[in-house]
């Protein structure tokens, strides 16, 4: 596996759920920087040279919202920690994963991101999500970015179920 350390910042508890649920499905964009203070409480220092990625929301979700939330929480994050925050990764296709199995999760995720950016090579990234539960969108995202060429891929995610 391309991951070094993965961090969780909470459980996929009563208040995590309803933290995310209003971040996604009612606007409550301030619940990202919320979810960000918490990231950064259990995140240890990293290297300044540390380059902070989301992965990103299915495009069709982006439209809905308005917003990405994982990009959301990130930007918040690379802010408070003064870090530089790119837009890495191309979400590719519509698939939920809501509701999947994992053996479907991760079979949709196979080719479900593309990499954007092609300056990547020895670079140490943190990818950021807010919540996981099987990991397969993890994995998906950290293999394609270690066939581009990054160097250690770390991962925060505000929540773990």
């Amino acid at each position: 596996m391309p991951i070094r350390h993965v961090w969780a910042a909470t459980d996929y508890g009563e208040v995590s759920k309803k933290l995310v649920y209003k971040l996604k499905f009612e606007r409550a964009i301030a619940g990202a920087m919320v979810a960000a203070k918490k990231l950064d409480e259990i995140v240890p220092k990293l290297p300044e040279d540390t380059i902070v990625c989301h992965i990103p929301t299915a495009n069709n979700r982006i439209r809905m919202r308005g917003y990405d939330q994982a990009g959301e929480i990130t930007r918040n994050f690379a802010k408070l920690r003064n870090y530089k925050h790119r837009h890495i990764l191309l979400r590719k296709g519509k698939s939920r994963q809501v509701g999947a199995s994992r053996t479907d999760r991760f079979r949709h995720l196979e080719q479900a991101f593309q990499v954007k950016d092609s300056d990547l090579k020895q670079t140490k990234i943190l990818l950021i999500d807010d919540i996981t539960t099987t990991g397969a969108t993890i994995e998906a995202a950290a293999k394609m970015l270690k066939k581009a060429g990054v160097k250690t891929i770390d991962v925060a995610v505000f929540a773990q179920a």
